[in-house]
């Protein structure tokens, strides 16, 4: 950290924040920033198998986006198979439900779906096939982008 600051010269410091992270942005909107691999461990758990071609994925990611806003909760498993502090379970609940999600989750593809008025979309893996997100508060528009 101490690095950091004498590189900027004091001007700008970092702040580290946890996952998930709740912030405020234009007038009123909220967007959480969650980080985990929701989706491995909702195929862990489906008693369904599926192969793991690419449109098969994007329909689990779908599906995972409406099991995380219809449960109103980030971690929507039993606490046998997704443990967590109680003391802090309040961080993972989604209500009020924010206008944006995001989800850095390296498990699944790239995504972006509207679902109960909530805007939710999963960057990628950036390491794996060089996908990102470009998210503009102010117009509301999430573009999906490649790295060439």
């Amino acid at each position: 950290m101490e690095n950091l600051a004498a590189k900027s010269n004091g001007t700008v410091l970092p702040y580290f924040m946890t996952s998930p992270v709740r912030l405020r942005y234009a007038q009123g909107k909220e967007m959480v920033i969650h980080r985990d691999g929701t989706l491995r461990k909702m195929r862990q758990l489906s008693r369904v198998t599926t192969s793991a071609q690419a449109s098969e994925s994007l329909d689990a990611s779908i599906h995972m986006a409406k099991t995380i806003l219809d449960q109103g909760h980030l971690a929507p498993f039993a606490p046998v198979h997704s443990p967590r502090h109680w003391n802090y379970d309040h961080a993972l609940q989604l209500y009020p439900p924010p206008d944006v999600i995001c989800l850095g989750d390296h498990t699944a593809p790239a995504f972006e779906t509207c679902y109960s008025h909530v805007k939710m979309f999963n960057p990628g893996c950036f390491g794996r096939d060089g996908s990102f997100v470009l998210f503009r508060p102010n117009m509301g528009t999430i573009e999906m982008s490649v790295a060439p």
